[in-house]
């Protein structure tokens, strides 16, 4: 936790990173062989992915962290209580009605234009859509933090797959797409864990690109359990 707000108080402090309406999330996840964990700790929409055998031999995904956004009723507590607006941009400009209340003004974070934003209440800015991360300093105003959510998860034989990756890949693709991209691509002849990130990555700008004429930031990671195999 001290070195995730270390890290954002250097953000803060550089005068080169334009830090007041910019950051970024981070998504951290150690391995501890001896006492067979993980230790995840994130900030953010960025998500750690776990594939594990099922019983048989297809391959089960579990989420180990949580989107960190104003559709989590604590984080939105958290940010409304700090004086934050929280709206979608329909709402930002009046072309649908805005209740100030989490039960009425869900949105839906499947669509850019209907995912819940953070407000001040004197200004259209800054319109984060996170509720923890690093930078953001105005959103830090209005209830974003930097802290971590951590979370250790026992690993065991069964386990096959680690997949961190930002919301470019997890707006585009279900987890359980994701996951089954990483096998198709991770394993075999030819197969890789760095093949199956390129597929990871092309996947997700064609789904995106289909509907928009850009991409949000696509970053993946893929980690092969091999050891758990061996053992």
């Amino acid at each position: 936790i001290e070195s995730f707000q270390r890290v954002d108080d250097l953000l803060e402090a550089e005068p080169d990173v334009p830090s007041v309406t910019s950051g970024t999330t981070a998504c951290v996840l150690a391995i501890d062989a001896e006492d067979g964990v993980a230790r995840v700790a994130s900030l953010g929409d960025s998500r750690a992915l776990l594939g594990s055998l099922d019983g048989g031999s297809s391959l089960a995904a579990e989420q180990l962290s949580d989107d960190h956004t104003p559709a989590d009723y604590e984080e939105y507590k958290r940010c409304k209580a700090s004086g934050a607006r929280i709206m979608t941009m329909p709402q930002l400009r009046g072309l649908e009605p805005w209740a100030d209340s989490w039960e009425k003004d869900r949105g839906s974070d499947d669509d850019a234009e209907e995912k819940l934003r953070i407000f001040a209440r004197d200004r259209d800015m800054p319109g984060c859509t996170l509720t923890r991360g690093f930078g953001d300093s105005m959103a830090k105003s209005l209830g974003m933090i930097a802290t971590p959510e951590m979370k250790t998860v026992p690993l065991t034989a069964a386990d096959r797959y680690i997949i961190l990756a930002t919301d470019g890949i997890f707006d585009a693709l279900s987890n359980e797409r994701v996951l089954e991209l990483a096998r198709q691509h991770g394993e075999g002849p030819g197969g890789s864990p760095r093949e199956a990130c390129l597929k990871l990555v092309r996947e997700a700008a064609e789904e995106w690109l289909a509907v928009d004429s850009r991409t949000d930031d696509i970053t993946v990671l893929v980690a092969r359990l091999e050891w758990l195999e061996q053992d």
